[in-house]
């Protein structure tokens, strides 16, 4: 067993730690586009949307003892620029994290080499990236590149994923967030990137019972894990 927690990064929107679902983090980051279009490092990661909370709350369920890091990269919109992303990606590494959940997914072509450079750098560092894919199209970066574990929304419970190796984005887990006592609105409580929260959570269970798993071993855990065919399997 790990003798230390799993770090995990979100780039998102942000976290509220007084959320019941989320509790305490250790840290954090806003990366800002400043007035002279250079990008900033900020101490702000506060969450204005709530997305990002419900993507922690995820997480947070499936790794109760994680040290869960916000990566900020939107603001008051679910709109952001891709070297943002990017920065976001790079601050992670910076910080030695374990796990980096990626909750959009860009699908032009022309950022494909900063998402592969970015991701490259993680692979280097031993640190696993988790994105969502694009709800608009089936290939987009950083889901579909090929050191990346990408993800999209399936018919799965909360507990369940499914593996489809032959697919452009090949896992797919339950699209929604952990539900509330109270009456929530719709608006981006569902979706792929609560689906690649809840894979960056059974991810995370892997590393903690296997500290020394790489890539390839956490692959073939999920492949025998997943339920692709209706069936639950250990």
């Amino acid at each position: 067993m790990r003798d230390r927690p799993i770090r995990v990064g979100i780039i998102d929107s942000g976290v509220n730690e007084a959320h019941s679902h989320v509790g305490r983090i250790a840290g954090g980051v806003r990366i800002a586009v400043g007035v002279d279009g250079c990008l900033q490092p900020l101490t702000d990661y506060t969450d204005r949307l709530g997305h990002g909370t419900a993507i922690a709350g995820i997480i947070r369920a499936k790794l109760p003892a994680a040290e869960l890091y916000a990566i900020k990269v939107f603001d008051d919109h679910l709109r952001t620029f891709p070297s943002v992303v990017a920065a976001g990606i790079g601050w992670a590494i910076d910080h030695d994290l374990d796990l980096i959940n990626v909750s959009l997914g860009v699908a032009d072509e022309r950022y494909r080499s900063l998402f592969q450079a970015a991701c490259d750098a993680a692979e280097a560092k031993g640190s696993l990236i988790v994105a969502a894919q694009s709800p608009r199209q089936e290939r987009c970066w950083p889901a579909s590149l090929a050191n990346v574990f990408g993800v999209k929304a399936g018919d799965c419970s909360a507990d369940e994923w499914r593996y489809h190796p032959e697919d452009v984005v090949p896992l797919s887990a339950h699209g929604y967030p952990r539900p509330l006592d109270v009456r929530q609105p719709r608006r981006n409580l569902r979706g792929n990137s609560f689906a690649a929260a809840h894979v960056t959570g059974f991810i995370g269970q892997i590393l903690q019972r296997w500290p020394e798993a790489d890539r390839d071993f956490v692959i073939r855990r999920l492949a025998i894990g997943s339920s692709r065919d209706n069936e639950r399997l250990r």
